[in-house]
């Protein structure tokens, strides 16, 4: 065994380092006289001394911060992205969700109608079959007929969307008028020049198809 004493430092951070019989120490030192005091055996260097074994464990407790803080910016980021509330922008291609009370897009553009015009129409099942047209001052007539059983339910909207008038089935005096069937519907009101829209659904929601009539446009 070594006895204890000052050797060159094995690591080179001092001239001298204590070797303590056993093991080097943290202790060193600079070398006075340029030539080590215990020059008769070297130690051996299979173990690092404390204070490099030291400084390895120091320089992992001062990354401890840097990662937590990695870590902590990840998940702000992450929480961030994973916001979907109702003011997130859409995903690019996805179609955003109309606005409550937005109208239902038109699947027909009537444009500007004049009397006796015909248009047919086919609606989904639970759906409803749009369209909008522009009209003048008077009376509108809207005359809807169904084929094959089809019940229509007609709705007279404003350009915003807002219900002015509704019809599911016509009245004797207007089968006697407008002729038609019972189930048809028949909406006959007083209108100012503008755009409207013109929505029919089936009473109980089935497919179907039928046309509409407008006997009177601004008469």
């Amino acid at each position: 065994m070594v006895r204890a004493g000052w050797y060159d430092d094995p690591v080179g951070a001092q001239d001298l380092r204590w070797w303590d019989g056993s093991r080097w120490t943290g202790h060193v030192r600079d070398d006075p006289t340029g030539t080590p005091p215990q020059v008769a055996a070297r130690p051996p260097q299979a173990s690092p001394p404390p204070a490099a074994a030291g400084a390895s464990r120091g320089g992992g407790r001062r990354l401890l911060p840097i990662l937590s803080l990695l870590v902590i910016g990840w998940l702000v980021v992450v929480g961030f992205g994973a916001d979907d509330g109702p003011n997130s922008d859409p995903a690019p291609g996805v179609p955003s969700e109309p606005e409550p009370g937005d109208p239902a897009p038109a699947d027909t553009e009537l444009g500007e109608v004049s009397a006796d015009r015909v248009t047919p129409f086919v609606v989904a099942r639970d759906g409803v079959w749009v369209a909008e047209l522009e009209v003048p001052t008077g009376r509108l007539v809207l005359d809807v007929r169904g084929t094959a059983g089809f019940d229509p339910v007609t709705t007279l909207q404003d350009a915003e969307g807002r219900d002015l008038a509704f019809n599911d089935d016509r009245s004797t005096e207007e089968l006697e008028t407008f002729g038609g069937g019972v189930l048809d519907s028949l909406i006959d009101v007083r209108v100012e020049a503008g755009r409207y829209r013109v929505l029919v659904e089936e009473w109980n929601g089935n497919p179907g198809d039928g046309v509409l009539l407008l006997p009177i446009v601004g008469g």
